[in-house]
Formats: structure tokens, C-alpha cells, sequence
């Protein structure tokens, strides 16, 4: 089956989450001639991706309410949104906008606005959820082709990447027989998973991330008391993250470095000047977020690298950071003795005799290789970028085999020109694809945040409505 709209001109947004959906959003606000948008995403509801499905109400957005909207222009959208919620209409107006509310609330926002975007949309403007998996994409001078998993085909003008995170996997192998006795959890989020270890006395963490976090929170609620040892390569785990007033001065009367190691080496001098004054380190993020994306379209390709490779680690736990309840409650653990975190890398993965699993691993920075029994490991080292290097998703794969993507400039991702078009292989920008969201990670230092998906649509939806002749006008929001 083929189906294409014959009159009006088409775009795909290929993934429904965050990134995705703000797209929808932004071309129904704006366009004001016949568009037809489809997004396609396996999901029941667009708008939720990998972070904001989860149904667990520990699991917290990682930063004050206030930070979170969809509209740069308004920045207290989400604010007012919550306000208007039932379960928030009696709290002071300023302690919902400083709350860590539950990453589920936010996707409802999203699904909300989306919902508000097609009732608002200009006559011939039409947005349709298409409920599948694209498993492969062409292009020619007719457009793009896409095949989804159900065996339809898609006929557009335009296709955005817009795929979100995908799991990391790990460098042990996992054999199929511990995933079927429920002793190796590879997604934290399956909460039917972990409830089949709540009564383990011991479990093993491999990843010291946010998502070690959730899993934590998660197995707690669940009933869990047993002991928790997080193997993390750099033995990292996230800090509370506070929010002090922006430091007005990072870089004192001389202005922000310009390189990237000077970035690094007077970030580290100038947290340890405000440590030793008695001050909060924690006011250098929001001072910073300014500067990144010059600093990084300025760095030198070997910087770049150099960061992926030796600070990314440290820069993390620097500007991710987790909400306050859910660090006091890992905070505890760890006081209590419940809860380890060591500096390893794990090899692999084995049936212990006379049940359990064999955990082989390797401290960091020695050769010795250890063996610990357990009796349950969980998959906690989050996203994996490396999308060239065997990824498992089929459209992947073919992107990268076609020749119509190319990975990032560090190795991760892929590449786009500053208009946001994928570059192919052959090193020219394509007229039929554009990329949004994660994929951009290496080309942008902080490609996923909420403020910076807003940025990336406003400039992607101004040049496809450009493109596909639908003229723009300013839209009207309105919070209901």
C-alpha cells in the first residue's frame, strides 16, 4: 500500500518524542497554507520519547519547572500549564515553578500542546499520528520513500530525523538465558523486570548515570532492600543538583576563552576559587549555557574529540544533574552501606553455578580482573551516540548503508549543515532530509535539552515551510 497526500506538500517526522512532536507543534502554529504533517512513532501518544514515558512518579524531571517550555518566548508556559492542573492549583504560584515534577506531567504538556496545535491549525494544515516503526528510507528526485514495519509505504516531500535516544549496549554480552530467568534487565524502564528482583539480597548496577538513578527509585518503590553495587567506568554518579543564582562574572573582566581547553582549564580554577570563598560551584551551569554553542562551533575538531574522549565524564556530573530527592535518597543508601559505587568496567556475563550471575570486571586503572556472584544485573549506562557503529535499528543501518547519512564529526550521530540538513556520504547536504534532537550530539555539545530542541525547530520548521512554499505567520499561544 502507497499513501501520499497528491496536493498539499508532505513532511514525515520520523519519532515521536520531545523533539519530534516539538517540530508538529511549531509547523501547525506557523504554517498558513496546506501542509500535511506525518509523524510516525510505534508509540500510542506522540510527545513522550524514551524519558517521558515512564509512569513512575520518582522519576523527576532534572531541573526546576521553570526551565522547562516549549516556547523560549514564554518562558513560564509550562509553569502556567501546571498551574491549571488540578493537583497544582492550591501550591503557591512560585513553589510549582521551582518543583521537580514527574517526567510523565511534562509528556502530558507536550501531548497537550500538540493536541491544542491541530485544533488551532490554519485550514488544509493536517497532522496524522501514524502508530509505526520506519525501518527504511530512499530518496530521488520524486522525494523520499518510506517503508514502515507494518508493510505500508510513506511517499513525502520532506523526512526529519527526529529518532530520540537509543540504549546503549553494553560491552559484555548479555546471553539470551540470563534475560529469560529475569537475571539481566537491559531497560531499567520495564518495571515488570525489576518486580522480579525486588527480592534479590544483592544486585549489580552497570552505570553510574541518571538512569542508575531512576532504576534505583524505581526498586525501591517496588520493595527492594537488598544491597546495590554500582559498577560505573569512571565511578561518576550524578550530584543534587541546586540552584543558585548564575554567577554574573564566570571568567572575571576578560571575558569568556575562547577554546575549548581554556573553556575546560578556567571552569575547574574558577569552581575551586568559588569552593574556597564558601560559594555553590553549582552557579557556573546556568552562567555557561550562553556560551556553549560558540564554544563548540569554534573548537577544533581535535578539541572536540579530546572532550568526548577525557572530560564528557566529569562534564556531565557537571551540568546533569539529579533532583534533589532522588540524590538524598542515593545519598542514604550509599550512608546506610546499601548501596557501593567502584571505578570498573565489566567484561562479562555468565550462569554462576548453582544459580545467580558471575560478574567479571576490571577495577579502573588495573589489569586484575575480579569475580563477583550476584543475583541480578541491570543495565544502567544509558544513551549510546555511536549510531555508525552497529546500531541495531533497521533505519539506522540503512541510512548509514545508502550512503544518505554520515556519522558526526567526533564519531557520533550524524552530520548536518547549519541549516540542519543531513550531509551524506558523498559530503553534500541533502535537500530531502533534515535532522533534529539527539542525532545532533557531536555537531551540538547539548543537543537534547528542552530549550535547545526549541531552538533547533524554530530554525528547521522556518527553512522546510520556506522550502515547501507554506508562508508563516506569528501564532497566538494560548495555555488551556
Amino acid at each position: 500500500m502507497v499513501a501520499h497526500h497528491g496536493g498539499a506538500p508532505e513532511v514525515v517526522i520520523v519519532g515521536g518524542g520531545l523533539s519530534g512532536t516539538a517540530l508538529a507543534i511549531k509547523l501547525l502554529r506557523e504554517a498558513q497554507q496546506a501542509l500535511a504533517i506525518r509523524l510516525v512513532d510505534p508509540c500510542a501518544q506522540p510527545g513522550r520519547g524514551l524519558a517521558y514515558s515512564t509512569r513512575e512518579p520518582g522519576h523527576l524531571v532534572n531541573g526546576p519547572a521553570l526551565l522547562f517550555t516549549l516556547y523560549p518566548e514564554q518562558p513560564e508556559h509550562f509553569v502556567d500549564w501546571l498551574t491549571a492542573q488540578p493537583e497544582f492549583a492550591a501550591q503557591p504560584r512560585d513553589a510549582v515553578a521551582q518543583a521537580y515534577v514527574p517526567r510523565w506531567r511534562f509528556g502530558d504538556y507536550v501531548n497537550e500542546q500538540l493536541r491544542q496545535a491541530q485544533q488551532q491549525a490554519a485550514p488544509g494544515v493536517t497532522f496524522e499520528h501514524v502508530q509505526a516503526r520506519v525501518e527504511d528510507l530512499d530518496v530521488s528526485s520524486n522525494g523520499v520513500t518510506l517503508a514502515l514495519d507494518a508493510g505500508r509505504v510513506l511517499l513525502a516531500d520532506h523526512a526529519v530525523l527526529a529518532l530520540g535516544v537509543f540504549q546503549s549496549r553494553p560491552r559484555f554480552d548479555a546471553n539470551g538465558r540470563l534475560t529469560q530467568a529475569g537475571q539481566y534487565v537491559a531497560n531499567v524502564w520495564d518495571c515488570s523486570r525489576l518486580a522480579a528482583l525486588v527480592d534479590a539480597d544483592e544486585l549489580v548496577l552497570v552505570g553510574g548515570s541518571l538512569t542508575m538513578i531512576d532504576a534505583v527509585v524505581s526498586l525501591e518503590k517496588l520493595g527492594y532492600r537488598g544491597t546495590y553495587k554500582v559498577l560505573a567506568r569512571h565511578g561518576l554518579t550524578p550530584v543534587e543538583r541546586r540552584n543558585p543564582a548564575p554567577d554574573e562574572a564566570p571568567f572575571g573582566r576578560v571575558g569568556p576563552p575562547r577554546t575549548l581547553r581554556q573553556v575546560v582549564r578556567e571552569l575547574r580554577e574558577k569552581a575551586r576559587t568559588i569552593i574556597t570563598h564558601g560559594g555553590d560551584w553549582q552557579s557556573l551551569p546556568g552562567a555557561l549555557r550562553p556560551y556553549l554553542a560558540d564554544w563548540w562551533h569554534n573548537a577544533a575538531l581535535i578539541d572536540r574529540q579530546r572532550f568526548f574522549r577525557h572530560v564528557r565524564p566529569h562534564w556531565d556530573v557537571f551540568l546533569h544533574r539529579a533532583p534533589p530527592v532522588s540524590a538524598a535518597l542515593v545519598d542514604a543508601l550509599r550512608a546506610s552501606g546499601r548501596l557501593s559505587v567502584e571505578a570498573a568496567i565489566v567484561n562479562d556475563l555468565a550462569e554462576a553455578l548453582g544459580g545467580g550471575v558471575n560478574v567479571r570486571y576490571r577495577l579502573r586503572g588495573s589489569e586484575e580482573e575480579r569475580t563477583i556472584v550476584t543475583q541480578g544485573v541491570i543495565n544502567c549506562t544509558g544513551p549510546d551516540y555511536r549510531w555508525h557503529a552497529g546500531c541495531e535499528q533497521p533505519l539506522v543501518r540503512n541510512l548509514f548503508s545508502r550512503g544518505l547519512v554520515q556519522t558526526g564529526p567526533v564519531g557520533l550521530g550524524i552530520t548536518v549543515d547549519p541549516s540542519l540538513a543531513a550531509i551524506a556520504a558523498n559530503g553534500a547536504a541533502s535537500p530531502y532530509i533534515s535532522v533534529l534532537g539527539a542525532a545532533l550530539r557531536g555537531t551540538i555539545v547539548e543537543p537534547g535539552t528542552v530549550i535547545e530542541i526549541a531552538n533547533q525547530t524554530t530554525k528547521l520548521s522556518a527553512r522546510l515551510l520556506a522550502a515547501l512554499s507554506v508562508a508563516q505567520a506569528p501564532a497566538v499561544l494560548q495555555v488551556s
